[in-house]
Order: structure tokens, then sequence, then C-alpha cells
């Protein structure tokens, strides 16, 4: 595996940490229909964002395994607040269903 290839791949292990954290937080939610497996940005999501800030600094501080791609809280905490960017509103299903 190439340098690009592995700086690809973490860089996809950390997105997926960042959602992971999200959902427990209440940042993301899953499909309102339970059919896709789609995570989406919760209305009001930016008032858990702090919860989501807290409990990253709580899983980096005792070397949770799920923070291992990370070498600082910064980081991590820096790719959680990426999450308003890189999720809709939307899953596929209510995106579906709304053409009709």
């Amino acid at each position: 595996m190439s340098f690009a290839q592995r700086a690809i791949a973490a860089d996809e292990r950390k997105r997926h940490v960042a959602a992971v954290i999200g959902a427990r937080t209440d940042v993301l939610k899953g499909c309102l229909f339970g059919l896709c497996t789609e995570l989406t940005w919760r209305d009001g999501s930016e008032e858990h964002l702090v919860d989501a800030y807290k409990y990253s600094a709580w899983l980096f501080s005792r070397r949770d395994p799920l923070t291992q791609d990370f070498e600082t809280q910064r980081e991590l905490t820096d790719m959680i607040k990426n999450l308003s960017d890189e999720f809709t509103d939307e899953c596929w299903c209510e995106r579906l269903l709304a053409k009709d």
C-alpha cells in the first residue's frame, strides 16, 4: 500500500470515528424509518457539539482504541467540528419520499 493510500485510509478511519462519536452524543441520527444505514445531522446538533467534544476528550485521555489514529485531542475535535459539512439533514429514504 502506498503512502497516499495509507493516508486516505487513515483519514477515512478518522472520519468514521468522528461519526461514531457524533452518533453517540446525538449530533448525528440514524434513518427515521430504520431502512437505510445513513447518518444525518440532527436538528439542534449545535447544542450537542459541546457534549461530543467532552466525550471525545474523555475517550482520548483514556487512550481508548477508538481514538488511536489521532495524534492530538485537537485533531479529533476538529474532525467532529467538520461533521456538519459532511452530513445532510435528510437520509436517502427521506430524500426519496420528498420527491413524491
